[in-house]
């Protein structure tokens, strides 16, 4: 218990050293930062943009944004995980004291809402019928772009068994980046 906790000292010591060796950044202003619109979004964005391609922070800049992300998909969820169930019924409680909604001093609505509908069709006989025949064809189709795939772009090829006739498909993709946090 006693190593844990050093080594969450250590662990925060070297954090704030990291933050104290960074330059002071003092070109963005708060009121930039504390104004939550869905326009501020973009306008502190375009504030950052020159500090960040001039050389300063621009990791960091990233490391923040990917870090507020998870975060996001903790609170509310992911396709993997579900998110803080306990956290968002008590933000729900925590609205239900102002009636349907609440403003924050900032203008930030906060609203109840039904989110996430989900519709169960499988009762219907047609709809089953329908699903599963949209099930075929789409496991052709994947058998048929994994045959392809194999076949360089554009190149012609006539399958001696069956006659059959293929053509490579084209592949094109763009340039990014990944951000991967530490564990």
């Amino acid at each position: 218990m006693h190593e844990q906790e050093s080594e969450r000292q250590d662990a925060a010591a070297s954090d704030m050293e990291y933050i104290l060796s960074q330059p002071a950044i003092t070109e963005i202003s708060p009121a930039t930062i504390f104004r939550f619109t869905k326009t501020n979004v973009a306008e502190f964005h375009q504030e950052m943009r020159p500090m960040i391609l001039g050389g300063m922070g621009m990791f960091e800049y990233l490391e923040a944004i990917q870090f507020f992300c998870k975060l996001k998909e903790v609170v509310y969820g992911s396709d993997k995980k579900g998110g803080d169930k306990e956290f968002m019924s008590a933000v729900q409680d925590e609205i239900k004291k102002y009636g349907k909604e609440y403003t924050t001093p900032r203008g930030v609505k906060f609203e109840l809402a039904e989110t996430g509908t989900k519709y169960d069709y499988t009762q219907n006989a047609e709809w089953k019928a329908l699903y599963m025949e949209e099930a075929f064809i789409a496991e052709k189709r994947k058998v048929l772009e994994e045959k392809l795939k194999r076949i360089p772009a554009g190149t012609l090829l006539v399958d001696p068994g069956t006659g059959e006739t293929l053509i490579g498909p084209s592949k094109s993709s763009k340039s990014s980046f990944k951000i991967t946090l530490p564990r």
